[in-house]
């Protein structure tokens, strides 16, 4: 009986293989599991490393990005800056050239407005000086050209003044009718005495025998004036019995015309008014009575000879 439970001890004690080998296994896996147990924390610990270095990565990167984010903000900031001062001064000389340009403009409206001022007053000057031109042919003698500028005087050149009229004394000798074209010529008229005065300025300035400008050649024995007023005696300088007719002794005459000798004929002179008669059939008689003669004409103003134009 003895042996028997010894063999009933034995087998129990003796297990299947199967048995066996999952009793090793169960052995063989508890190193495993203790790896697990600390494995398991060690990927979590590299996980949130993990996590931890790639979070400071893009953290490291957002501040590369963040960095180069502001350095071009700042680039851009400056250049705006740039941008806007250069704005500005391209501003400020624009505004400086529209001032430049309108006053430029401005002072050029004003040349252009002295000039058409100037060319307005050139016109009127030639104007006025066509009109001087036209109305006295003679202006050289009126207003000789001395150093560039007209000088205007009331008697032509060559001519004396007194008081209102010009008188111009000849050195030629012609008869009545040929002097009195010569003044007429000259836009005058022989000599009509009219005072006492004119009649001493005359005489003082005479040597010789002078045509004047009165004649009784339209009616015999009436006396008129070139300018066609009759001779006033009784207001004139003559002496009783003159004029007279100095060369009656010629014939049958028709007109007479008078000079100045040295007979007295006015009083208070010693200058003389004699007659020399023609005949209508005998002009020649009269081309034979050659004397100087006496123009003179009424003294122009400064005025009258155009005041832009000259000066006295």
């Amino acid at each position: 009986m003895r042996a028997a439970a010894h063999r009933r001890r034995a087998a129990h004690n003796v297990a299947p293989p199967a048995a066996q080998h999952t009793e090793e296994s169960g052995e063989e896996e508890d190193p495993y599991k203790a790896a697990l147990v600390y494995l398991v924390p060690l990927c979590g610990v590299l996980f949130i490393i993990f996590i931890i270095v790639y979070i400071r990565c893009e953290y490291a990167t957002l501040c590369v990005n963040y960095l180069n984010a502001y350095h071009k903000y700042t680039t851009l900031k400056r250049e705006l800056e740039q941008e806007k001062a250069r704005r500005s001064v391209i501003s400020a000389a624009e505004k400086e050239n529209k001032r430049r340009l309108q006053k430029a403009n401005k002072k050029q409206a004003e040349e252009d407005k002295k000039q058409k001022e100037a060319l307005n007053m050139t016109v009127r000057l030639q104007i006025d000086f066509n009109a001087v031109v036209v109305k006295y042919p003679l202006l050289d003698q009126y207003c000789p050209l001395r150093s560039q500028k007209r000088v205007c005087r009331p008697c032509p050149e060559g001519w004396e003044q007194s008081n209102s009229k010009c008188y111009y004394f000849t050195t030629e000798k012609k008869n009545w009718k040929e002097s009195r074209s010569a003044c007429l010529k000259q836009g005058a008229d022989l000599v009509i005495i009219e005072s006492v005065q004119e009649q001493e300025f005359i005489s003082n300035r005479t040597t010789e025998n002078y045509w004047i400008g009165l004649s009784d050649s339209k009616q015999e024995g009436t006396w008129l004036w070139v300018d066609g007023t009759p001779l006033q005696e009784d207001k004139g300088f003559w002496r009783s019995g003159e004029p007279d007719d100095y060369w009656s002794d010629v014939g049958s005459s028709s007109f007479s015309f008078l000079f100045i000798t040295n007979r007295q004929t006015f009083s208070s002179s010693t200058l003389s008014i004699n007659s020399t008669e023609g005949r209508t059939d005998s002009l020649d008689r009269l081309k034979g009575d050659i004397v100087h003669h006496v123009c003179s004409t009424v003294g122009q103003s400064c005025q009258s000879l155009g005041p832009r134009l000259t000066s006295c």
